[in-house]
């Protein structure tokens, strides 16, 4: 059996508590279940976080990954002649 210890030493704190949290509730959830083996992968994602004014009011969106994907629920602009963001 291969338990997964949880992230202790990362500098973010959240990240290393939402660990043991994890690793936690994966142990009690299946206690009769056998586990083949686990594994925990820590990766960073670039974020943008865009602040800007559109007739007279303040928004923001972010860019994220590597393919520069947009998250915009509040876009000002989101039928008609305005920019299409999937």
């Amino acid at each position: 059996m291969f338990q997964v210890w949880p992230i202790d030493s990362y500098p973010v704190p959240e990240i290393n508590q939402n660990s043991v949290k994890l690793v936690q509730t994966h142990r009690t959830k299946w206690p009769n279940e056998m586990i083949h083996k686990q594994r925990q992968t820590l990766r960073g994602v670039p974020v943008t976080e865009v602040h800007f004014t559109w007739e007279n009011q303040n928004f923001r969106y972010w860019i994220y990954g590597s393919e520069r994907r947009v998250y915009a629920p509040d876009y000002p602009q989101q039928c008609c002649c305005g920019c299409t963001l999937i």
